[in-house]
């Protein structure tokens, strides 16, 4: 190796750690802007709860209250599978509880 290539392959080695160096400063200033951003905007939606009214205060159940009447609100839908209710020509169509593994299980998860 010569003196001209010992020299070169120390300028690219302290380029290479100076770019990793940058990039990894870059990464942990995006992550610490991202984490604040987050914290900002959990804290203010977290003042949005929705409150129910007591029952002697009149309001109906249908009236909608707290931030869902504003904004969108996430709900979570869960159907159950029983074969309980059905007549017998309906099950000899559709199944028994025996057919579809129990007495009541999740068949729609929204």
């Amino acid at each position: 190796m010569t003196p001209a290539d010992d020299l070169a392959s120390r300028h690219l080695g302290k380029a290479m750690r100076r770019t990793i160096a940058v990039m990894a400063s870059i990464s942990l200033a995006i992550g610490a802007v991202s984490t604040l951003v987050a914290v900002g905007y959990v804290m203010e939606n977290s003042r949005h709860t929705q409150k129910f009214p007591p029952s002697s205060s009149g309001a109906s159940p249908d009236q909608a209250i707290g931030a869902c009447t504003n904004q969108a609100c996430n709900y979570l839908i869960l159907g159950s599978d029983s074969r309980s209710n059905l007549t017998k020509d309906e099950q000899a169509n559709f199944g028994n509880n025996t057919d579809i593994g129990g007495s009541a299980r999740s068949d729609v998860i929204m």
